[in-house]
Order: structure tokens, then sequence, then C-alpha cells
């Protein structure tokens, strides 16, 4: 009986982990307001706003894996973001420069 509880809850989560999956559309958006809040200047603002979903789309691959995805982000040859999407949620996982980076 214990088990079969178990399984019904790991059952669930993961259920409710596929339907939250974000889609790239989300992980857009997000990392435009990340980069509005690092930026803090009115016109670089206004730049990503306009410019930002082209870009952050055009430099982004994502391995969707059901319950999550994982967007990777080759801002240049030195810079890579990867960052997982869980529960409607961003998680940067790597913030690399210069080089290779171990996962």
């Amino acid at each position: 009986m214990k088990k079969l509880r178990n399984v019904i809850i790991i059952g669930f989560i993961l259920i409710i982990a596929a339907v939250t999956n974000p889609p790239k559309e989300k992980f857009v958006i997000w990392a435009k307001d990340q980069l509005k809040g690092k930026a803090n200047n009115g016109l670089v603002n206004m730049g990503i706003e306009v410019f930002g979903d082209g870009v952050i789309n055009s430099v982004t691959n994502t391995q969707n894996y059901v319950f999550f995805s994982v967007y990777d982000s080759k801002i240049s040859a030195s810079k890579d973001i990867k960052v997982l999407g869980i529960f409607n949620n961003f998680i940067p996982l790597s913030n690399s420069s210069g080089g290779n980076s171990s996962s």
C-alpha cells in the first residue's frame, strides 16, 4: 500500500512538471527581464525591448525533456548561459566565460 501511494505521488509530481514545463517564449520574456534589470539604463532597456525577442530567440537552443527544459544561449564565442526551466520557473545553471564549460 505504501508503494502504491509513493507511485501515485511521484506520478502526480511528474504530471505537474510536464504541464508547467515553460516554453521558449516564456524563457525569452524572462531573459529580457533579466537583461533589463542588469542594464539599469533607459536607452539600453528600450533596445532590449525592441530587439530582445529576436536576438534572444536566435541565440538560444532549447532541449525539451517533457518534465523540464534546458535553454542554452550562446551570447558570443566566449559567453554561454544555461538555464533550467521547470515548474514555470527558470534556474540559471551556468554562466561560463572563455573556453569550454564542463557539464
